[in-house]
């Protein structure tokens, strides 16, 4: 099995992301409204775009 070492940036940049999805989240849980999902959302497409292009990457 191979193994892939991904640039230090990457790791980073999704520790971020994901730590702005739960304060996000948070803020949804307390809310419950369409407009504190839309964050959510674009920061779901985000993280599956970066994800692709690392697979792409391989």
């Amino acid at each position: 099995m191979q193994s892939v070492s991904l640039p230090e940036q990457q790791p980073e940049q999704m520790r971020a992301l994901t730590q702005q999805y739960i304060q996000n989240f948070d803020q949804f849980m307390m809310n419950h409204t369409i407009e504190s999902m839309k964050p959510l959302i674009s920061l779901i497409r985000k993280l599956m775009s970066q994800e692709q292009k690392w697979h792409l990457k391989q």
